[in-house]
């Protein structure tokens, strides 16, 4: 299927149309020299770091009705380089740097692709071939290739949208775009201070994976407006797998969320919206094809009430039934509660044929009064 180029090269969103003949030069250039064996009087040492997420995938996909696309990633890499790209040449010798062990270190900072070289076990590999000594294998530099399935387990939390992502662990490290700067600057510092976890930033999408332990205070705030998606997953070995996702949660440079991710149990997340950053929540948010409480489906009710663009007369009055709502299902009157939720939606439908509340927003009210009811 015939389809157009990229309008712009920095829509990213929209995969480009190779060039035929640049495709063909490549192959052409791969089938000479991948094969190439060096002269026996060169030794050839390669190295290849492991154990890092690494993206070795695009995926185009829709996302917020238009589209998209999201990063594949694989722990056998060292965070920009994947492990076969690294060792593509024919060598005697070839080894691998488990990042994933030398990291879990606590007294040493992270190492990926950008500081291999600092790394003291890489240093000792190098001072051994620089003395033409052989190479010993360590805990670190082994000879043969790890195997993904004796990596610790990792949760993967990621938005989708004009966002920034952070959290924080039980000990108050956190790990994310640091809160602490000028959110609006070009270059925006990261921090990674759980131990064990990695920040990735990819077009408007950002990953978070944090170890499979404890629990996490997450949080996003808004830095452009449009909807977001918020994804929960396990990575398991070098499997992404999702769990929960959050479709389209309409965002604004006033809005900030927060929500506590438990490793035992992802799914029951529940977002906490603030929509104007004031500190109170505006709106709770369950995952795509979960329930809400009557509790936050009633704070969800009179935040969309508050919203209205209708005068202040009708504002007024639906929320003096919304209260009215509120304190029957306090007295747990589940019968009267039922009845003043029917008066509602009635009262809701009139003034939306008067054209007094827009049809948008009385369809909102009407889904929650609905959910309201399934609630009692």
């Amino acid at each position: 299927v015939e389809r157009s180029p990229p309008t712009s090269p920095t829509r990213l969103e929209t995969p480009e149309i190779l060039r035929a003949d640049l495709v063909a030069n490549a192959k052409t250039f791969h089938e000479e020299y991948d094969t190439y064996v060096l002269p026996d009087a060169i030794r050839v040492v390669q190295i290849a770091g492991w154990g890092a997420q690494t993206t070795k995938a695009v995926k185009y996909r829709e996302r917020h009705s238009g589209p998209s696309y999201e990063t594949i990633f694989t722990r056998e890499g060292d965070g920009t380089v994947v492990y076969p790209s690294a060792i593509s040449s024919n060598a005697d010798e070839t080894y691998y740097f488990n990042l994933a062990t030398y990291n879990a270190l606590e007294d040493i900072p992270d190492h990926t692709h950008r500081n291999l070289l600092n790394a003291l076990p890489i240093k000792d590999t190098l001072l051994s071939i620089i003395k033409r000594d052989p190479v010993s294998e360590t805990s670190y530099v082994v000879g043969t290739k790890p195997v993904p399935g004796t990596l610790t387990n990792q949760l993967i939390v990621s938005t989708h949208s004009p966002v920034i992502l952070g959290a924080y662990d039980q000990d108050g490290h956190f790990s994310g775009i640091n809160p602490n700067q000028d959110l609006n600057g070009e270059v925006l510092m990261v921090t990674e201070d759980i131990p064990g976890s990695t920040f990735i930033k990819s077009g408007e999408s950002q990953y978070l994976f944090l170890p499979k332990t404890g629990s996490y205070a997450v949080s996003f705030v808004g830095i452009g407006s449009g909807p977001t998606t918020v994804e929960i997953g396990d990575f398991v070995g070098d499997i992404a797998s999702p769990i929960v996702s959050y479709t389209d949660i309409p965002v604004a440079t006033s809005t900030s969320a927060s929500f506590t991710v438990q490793s035992d149990a992802p799914q029951d997340a529940r977002i906490q919206v603030d929509i104007n950053n004031d500190g109170v929540t505006d709106t709770y948010v369950a995952g795509d094809n979960q329930e809400l409480t009557l509790v936050e489906l009633m704070t969800n009710l009179k935040t969309t009430v508050q919203g209205l663009s209708t005068t202040g007369k009708i504002k007024a009055n639906l929320l003096k039934k919304v209260a009215g709502i509120e304190k029957k299902i306090v007295k747990q009157k589940a019968k009267r509660v039922s009845k003043a939720v029917m008066r509602l939606e009635q009262q809701v439908s009139k003034k939306a044929m008067k054209g007094k509340v827009s049809d948008a927003d009385a369809a909102d009210i009407l889904k929650l009064l609905e959910q309201i009811e399934n609630a009692l």
